[in-house]
């Protein structure tokens, strides 16, 4: 049985004015890390990590573990990443320049994400709480908060087609729902396990999935009333989805790729049956962790991955994979593609180390 119930929220206000980061200048132990950017389809990375300032000492985000990142799809010059001790940083020219929020300059970003309709409006999970902006980071309203105050929203997904409908998953395994942007929240499923990340498809918005970091796949055909588990589909694969870290669906097609920490699983037939890709993590029982996938918006075939050391690039859709060193020999968390210009690859590292 469906149990609903209305989660009133108090809208807060949170006025911020002008833009300020709290990043001191980069030292031999973590000036690598940070952001950077490829133009030839990964072959070469060039970090760009600088951060404006009138003062002589150098200020830069080459010190921030980055956690998560997003890019309006209009203008994907401009980025946001969610970083694990400072906050929201964004750039609006590709990482040329960078710049903190003021009021959102320290602490975890689990998830940020950019309404691909409009993009001054902008979600943010922070611990127990989701904050939205409407005005491209200048002030901020608290549309979600739960009391219990050591929760933590782990995913916040938006409907592609009707982007006042929003998905939230806690560590917890709870998963909400809003159709209002955020006014009014709808308890939808508990699935007792910690929410990995929520997708919904772009080609019919009653299809949304959920991957918890233990007990696989949960899938929904009508808008997140109902679920069911699909560990099924993955056959002999099953016990993989013990450690699931990522979900990604071609917003091109209904292909859904389900990234775990040794492999990577792809359902491209339409009817959720799963294969595991040959990478090279595949052929290695101690190759290190998959941390990142991204896909080619362009052309899906094209695939990439990072693991805490190595770049991966496949050009057949999975069959070969072609690797490279990661910059600065740190964890690559997040990869983006420019989906309006692919050979521009954007890279989130994270020093695990720390």
């Amino acid at each position: 049985m469906k149990l609903s119930k209305i989660l009133l929220v108090l809208l807060l206000p949170f006025v911020l004015s002008g833009c300020f980061i709290k990043i001191k200048d980069s030292t031999k132990s973590d000036g690598g890390g940070g952001f950077y950017r490829s133009v030839d389809g990964g072959l070469i990375w060039e970090q760009k990590v600088l951060v404006p300032t009138t003062q002589p000492v150098k200020k830069s985000i080459a010190g921030v573990n980055v956690i998560n990142m997003d890019l309006d799809s209009q203008d994907p010059i401009a980025l946001y990443l969610g970083t694990a001790q400072h906050g929201l940083v964004y750039t609006y020219d590709a990482g040329e320049n960078w710049q903190g929020v003021r009021g959102l300059n320290v602490g975890k970003v689990n998830e940020v994400i950019v309404d691909p309709k409009n993009k001054c409006i902008i979600y943010v999970s922070i611990t127990n709480k989701v904050l939205r902006s409407s005005d491209c980071t200048r002030t901020w309203e608290q549309i979600y908060f739960d009391s219990k105050l050591d929760e933590e929203i782990l995913s916040v997904a938006i409907d592609p087609n009707n982007t006042s409908a929003l998905y939230i998953g806690l560590k917890r395994g709870d998963i909400l729902k809003s159709s209002d942007a955020g006014k009014t929240w709808v308890y939808l499923k508990s699935l007792d396990n910690k929410i990995v990340d929520i997708v919904v498809s772009n080609a019919d918005s009653s299809i949304v999935y959920v991957a918890t970091v233990s007990a696989g796949i949960f899938k929904s055909i009508d808008a997140g009333s109902n679920w069911t588990n699909i560990n099924q589909a993955f056959g002999e694969f099953s016990g993989a989805l013990q450690q699931v870290t990522d979900l990604i669906l071609d917003a091109t097609s209904s292909v859904l790729y389900v990234v775990t920490k040794q492999a990577i699983f792809v359902s491209d037939t339409g009817d959720n049956i799963f294969r595991k890709m040959p990478t090279l993590q595949a052929k290695d029982r101690n190759a290190a962790t998959i941390y990142s996938f991204a896909v080619n918006p362009s052309n899906n075939q094209e695939l990439y991955y990072a693991t805490d050391t190595t770049f991966y690039k496949s050009v057949d859709g999975g069959n070969q994979w072609s690797a490279k060193n990661l910059p600065a020999g740190r964890s690559g968390t997040i990869i983006k593609v420019n989906p309006k210009n692919p050979n521009v690859l954007y890279l989130g590292i994270y020093n695990l180390a720390k």
